[in-house]
């Protein structure tokens, strides 16, 4: 009744705004406009390797370690050595330790070893010139894994080698 007695100007605007007020209504309480911006997926850092050994040959040293899970997400392994003269507690860690090698898994096959029996487990190594250690010196290695978001997963066990 208000509205058939208003001039049409104010008639044409006030049921604009009515129309818009009920779409707003609807989408507020559908909670289409309480959403806001998606949320980013949560990415779980990848699962640490696991050293398994040092092997010591006349002019090599061999790091095997092993990935226990899936490697369908990880994109490289990252091997990390640190040098000191002297054996002690506060050293044993890996813990200050460099950067000496990058493992893309896109040349898994030059690295991985394989068990018998035709079937490939997720062991690889890391091969090291004897040449470039320091003799007298203690060696400890770390693996990380990285996955395709670039994030590292934890320092895996660490193994100490001491270099005659």
């Amino acid at each position: 009744m208000l509205l058939i007695n208003l001039p049409k100007k104010n008639h044409f605007i006030l049921s604009g705004l009515l129309i818009i007020f009920i779409i707003l209504f609807v989408l507020i309480l559908s909670g289409c406009a309480k959403t806001g911006y998606p949320q980013a997926p949560t990415v779980q850092p990848p699962y640490a390797p696991h050293i398994i050994s040092i092997k010591k040959k006349a002019d090599s040293l061999t790091v095997i370690y092993k990935y226990k899970f899936n490697t369908g997400n990880i994109k490289e392994f990252l091997i990390y050595e640190k040098s000191f003269k002297k054996k002690t507690k506060k050293n044993l860690s890996c813990s200050q330790v460099k950067l000496a090698a990058i493992q893309n898994l896109k040349f898994a096959k030059k690295f991985k070893l394989n068990e018998t029996g035709n079937r490939s487990m997720n062991i690889f190594f890391y091969k090291i010139n004897k040449s470039a250690l320091k003799r007298g010196y203690y060696y400890i290695f770390c693996v990380k894994s990285k996955n395709y978001f670039d994030i590292s997963s934890s320092f895996s066990n660490f193994l100490a080698l001491h270099i005659n």
